[in-house]
């Protein structure tokens, strides 16, 4: 009984790194002890080795003949996945649980622009995320800090996400009119969400991965430094310590943690504590200036509706703002 409420989502089973003869082995007694199928496998594969660096994998467009790989990769599925037995399970699929989507009611979503940072250096983002924010109204505005020299004209809000903005330190500091451009917008009011890389851009300065200090856009007090190890890391659910410009006290929001840099400052100045789902540990995180939220952690939206509709009127109320002047 313990093990069927444990697996009671699990539809299928597919093995990774496995020799035919022990998947041909194995594949009976799994399926007898769980009652779940087991619907294929995929040997070790030496061509499709991706390299690893201090935030996770290198990403695609950095893989030399990443397509020839995936061609490969797609040709050991043929062989080796049952594919009807996949497509049964995503059939029925329709019954599973999930995160309701981020919806205003029917007529009432209103109309904002929403600057979204992504190049080379600011690349990690859920696209919930980026959907949550389309339901409620925004047209995503993409951006780059690296090769642009300023933000969009007629912005109503703002979004940094992770990356490696150590890894660029030197030309997002040499892109002195974006980083001013940046400032002048937090300091006009504009809501602004910034996660990890994003956090540290925001920030006095950034030791780059090269060891030396560059100015960023000085949004907010602090260097952002290398730890050398992961102080924090793992998935956790985030609460306000008082009211914030998006989320009131008593609001959760889920997230993770993950990053070998790390940024000093007082106690005082971080708005929200970090629950680890198990275990007890918590640690503050999370600061705020005007309508800038800012930290490390990564944030998913979907699990807390009442961030994206409050950061999107916060958003409509910017544009209004500035519309005035």
């Amino acid at each position: 009984k313990t093990c069927e409420k444990k697996t009671r989502n699990i539809r299928g089973i597919f093995f990774n790194r496995m020799s035919s003869m022990i998947y041909n082995r194995l594949k009976p007694m799994v399926e007898e002890r769980f009652q779940i199928p087991v619907i294929g496998y995929l040997p070790e594969l030496k061509f499709l080795q991706v390299g690893s660096r201090h935030l996770g994998l290198v990403l695609p467009d950095e893989i030399d003949g990443i397509r020839g790989q995936l061609e490969q990769l797609a040709d050991q599925l043929d062989d080796n996945l049952e594919w009807e037995s996949l497509l049964r399970i995503a059939a029925a699929a329709d019954g599973c649980d999930r995160e309701a989507p981020v919806r205003p009611e029917a007529g009432m979503a209103p109309h904002f622009r929403l600057g979204i940072a992504r190049d080379e250096a600011f690349c990690f983002y859920y696209e919930d995320n980026l959907r949550a924010m389309e339901q409620a109204g925004a047209e995503l505005v993409y951006f780059s800090p690296l090769h642009q020299k300023e933000l969009p004209k007629r912005l109503d809000g703002l979004i940094l996400g992770g990356g490696y903005p150590e890894n660029h330190g030197e030309a997002l500091a040499a892109n002195g009119t974006m980083r001013d451009s940046v400032a002048a917008a937090a300091g006009s009011g504009m809501p602004i969400l910034a996660e990890c890389g994003g956090y540290l851009y925001l920030l006095d300065r950034l030791e780059g991965a090269d060891g030396t200090d560059y100015p960023m856009a000085g949004v907010l007090r602090g260097h952002g430094y290398r730890a050398g190890k992961t102080g924090r890391f793992g998935y956790i659910t985030l609460r306000p310590n008082r009211s914030l410009p998006f989320l009131q006290e008593g609001a959760e929001i889920k997230g993770h943690e993950f990053h070998y840099w790390d940024c000093g400052c007082g106690e005082d100045e971080f708005c929200m504590t970090a629950v680890k789902p198990n275990g007890g540990r918590y640690w503050s995180c999370m600061r705020t200036v005007k309508r800038v939220m800012a930290g490390f952690p990564h944030l998913y939206y979907p699990s807390c509706p009442e961030l994206v509709q409050s950061f999107a009127g916060q958003c409509v109320v910017y544009g209004k703002e500035r519309d005035k002047e």
